[in-house]
């Protein structure tokens, strides 16, 4: 911990805030990571020895994202029919 009262002005050099910026990213990918994989769990449940097939988690992820996708597309489309009839 760093306690940010010792100077009146405190900051971080360029290195370390990048350093900070890559760790961030790095851990927000791996919590969507393992909120995908919990996704998939809760969709298919585990394999019989718990063993868990990442491709299968990567083809539920493309599923999800086409699907997703897709909606979006109605949703604009809807909106635009609504937007129209006015």
């Amino acid at each position: 911990d760093q306690d940010l009262t010792y100077t009146y002005d405190p900051l971080i050099c360029d290195i370390c805030l990048c350093n900070l910026q890559d760790y961030s990213e790095f851990m927000k990918t791996c919590l969507d990571t393992e909120q995908e994989i919990i996704e998939y769990l809760k969709k298919n449940g585990t394999i019989g020895n718990d063993q868990l097939d990442l491709c299968k988690v990567l083809q539920f992820r493309e599923e999800l994202t086409q699907s997703n996708n897709e909606d979006d597309s109605k949703d604009d489309e809807s909106r635009s029919q609504m937007i129209a009839k006015r």
